[in-house]
């Protein structure tokens, strides 16, 4: 279970306004984990109201799941994921859980922005 990964920030904050952060990817005894390893499960069918996210390989070789308002990438060092989320002019808050699967066990990052 030791080589099972988890991420640093679990739950990423973002004001209205947006912006970027990372959130490095280790496995649970805290050395490196290397996402290529991941099958990625970002967006499972029993969660029928979460927004089908795209995916691109962007020429850089880093991995881009996104939608309208947030992207999920993971950089070419395969170690972490660049958050990236849009300014909100919904007047509301807005989350979303990304989902990613190591061979036995998950892990999630649940992306919030205020509104």
């Amino acid at each position: 279970m030791s080589n099972e990964p988890k991420v640093s920030s679990p739950l990423v904050s973002f004001e209205k306004k947006g912006g970027e952060q990372l959130v490095r990817v280790q496995k649970l005894n805290g050395s490196e984990y290397d996402l290529r390893k991941a099958p990625w499960f970002y967006n499972p069918s029993e969660f029928k109201d979460i927004p089908i996210l795209k995916t691109e390989t962007l020429r850089t070789g880093e991995i881009r799941y996104y939608n309208d308002w947030v992207s999920f990438t993971v950089t070419t060092s395969f170690k972490e994921i660049k958050i990236v989320v849009k300014k909100n002019d919904t007047g509301q808050s807005r989350s979303y859980t990304f989902y990613g699967q190591g061979e036995k066990i998950g892990f999630i990052i649940k992306v919030l922005q205020k509104g």
